[in-house]
Protein backbone atom coordinates (compact mmCIF):
# COMPACT_ATOMS: atom_id res chain seq x y z
CA UNK A 1 0.00 0.00 0.00
CA UNK A 2 2.97 2.51 0.86
CA UNK A 3 3.83 2.02 -2.72
CA UNK A 4 0.71 2.34 -4.42
CA UNK A 5 0.41 6.04 -1.55
CA UNK A 6 3.30 6.96 -3.29
CA UNK A 7 2.78 6.68 -6.74
CA UNK A 8 -0.41 8.54 -5.98
CA UNK A 9 1.62 11.03 -4.42
CA UNK A 10 3.65 11.33 -7.82
CA UNK A 11 0.56 11.66 -10.26
CA UNK A 12 -0.47 14.58 -7.87
CA UNK A 13 2.24 16.76 -7.44
CA UNK A 14 2.56 15.81 -11.11
CA UNK A 15 -1.01 17.18 -12.28
CA UNK A 16 -0.43 20.16 -9.66
CA UNK A 17 2.99 20.91 -12.20
CA UNK A 18 5.30 20.43 -8.97
CA UNK A 19 8.35 19.02 -9.47
CA UNK A 20 9.12 15.25 -7.77
CA UNK A 21 11.06 15.91 -4.57
CA UNK A 22 12.47 13.20 -1.91
CA UNK A 23 9.54 12.68 0.37
CA UNK A 24 8.66 10.13 3.04
CA UNK A 25 5.69 8.02 3.48
CA UNK A 26 5.38 6.03 6.29
CA UNK A 27 3.25 4.89 9.32
CA UNK A 28 2.45 7.82 12.16
CA UNK A 29 3.60 6.94 15.53
CA UNK A 30 -0.24 7.57 16.64
CA UNK A 31 -2.37 5.76 14.28
CA UNK A 32 -5.41 7.47 15.24
CA UNK A 33 -3.67 10.05 12.91
CA UNK A 34 -4.06 7.89 10.24
CA UNK A 35 -2.68 4.51 9.03
CA UNK A 36 0.07 6.66 6.69
CA UNK A 37 1.68 10.18 6.57
CA UNK A 38 3.40 12.20 3.75
CA UNK A 39 5.78 14.83 4.03
CA UNK A 40 5.23 16.25 0.63
CA UNK A 41 3.88 19.80 0.78
CA UNK A 42 6.57 20.49 3.27
CA UNK A 43 9.21 19.35 1.59
CA UNK A 44 8.24 20.28 -2.47
CA UNK A 45 6.90 24.38 -0.01
CA UNK A 46 10.45 24.87 1.16
CA UNK A 47 11.80 24.12 -2.30
CA UNK A 48 8.92 26.10 -4.01
CA UNK A 49 8.91 29.06 -0.89
CA UNK A 50 5.47 28.60 -0.23
CA UNK A 51 3.54 27.93 2.70
CA UNK A 52 3.78 24.34 3.27
CA UNK A 53 -0.07 23.99 4.66
CA UNK A 54 -1.63 25.86 1.66
CA UNK A 55 0.42 23.13 -0.81
CA UNK A 56 -0.80 20.34 1.63
CA UNK A 57 -3.99 21.59 0.81
CA UNK A 58 -4.19 22.10 -2.65
CA UNK A 59 -2.33 18.41 -3.06
CA UNK A 60 -5.29 16.80 -0.59
CA UNK A 61 -8.01 17.80 -3.11
CA UNK A 62 -5.60 16.42 -6.15
CA UNK A 63 -5.26 13.40 -4.88
CA UNK A 64 -9.24 13.10 -3.84
CA UNK A 65 -9.79 13.02 -7.28
CA UNK A 66 -8.49 9.62 -7.17
CA UNK A 67 -9.03 8.16 -4.06
CA UNK A 68 -8.70 4.57 -4.67
CA UNK A 69 -11.51 2.14 -2.43
CA UNK A 70 -8.79 1.41 -0.06
CA UNK A 71 -8.36 4.98 1.67
CA UNK A 72 -11.81 5.82 3.79
CA UNK A 73 -9.92 9.68 3.88
CA UNK A 74 -7.12 11.58 3.41
CA UNK A 75 -6.15 14.94 6.22
CA UNK A 76 -4.17 17.89 6.30
CA UNK A 77 -2.61 17.44 10.33
CA UNK A 78 -0.16 19.33 11.72
CA UNK A 79 2.16 21.66 10.35
CA UNK A 80 1.26 20.11 6.95
CA UNK A 81 1.39 16.27 6.70
CA UNK A 82 -0.70 14.41 4.47
CA UNK A 83 -2.49 11.62 6.44
CA UNK A 84 -4.03 8.75 4.76
CA UNK A 85 -6.92 6.38 6.68
CA UNK A 86 -7.24 3.09 4.80
CA UNK A 87 -10.86 1.61 4.62
CA UNK A 88 -11.32 -1.06 6.90
CA UNK A 89 -12.52 -3.13 3.51
CA UNK A 90 -8.61 -2.82 3.14
CA UNK A 91 -7.67 -5.35 6.19
CA UNK A 92 -8.43 -8.99 5.80
CA UNK A 93 -11.47 -10.01 7.66
CA UNK A 94 -11.03 -12.08 11.06
CA UNK A 95 -13.35 -14.67 12.14
CA UNK A 96 -13.16 -15.10 15.83
CA UNK A 97 -11.99 -18.33 17.35
CA UNK A 98 -14.46 -20.89 18.19
CA UNK A 99 -14.73 -21.59 21.63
Amino acid sequence: MQEKIKNLIYQAIKNLNIESSDFAVEHPEDFSNGDYSTNIAMVCGKNLKTNPKDLADKIQHELEKNIPTEIQKLEVAGAASITFHLSRNFFPHRTPPRL
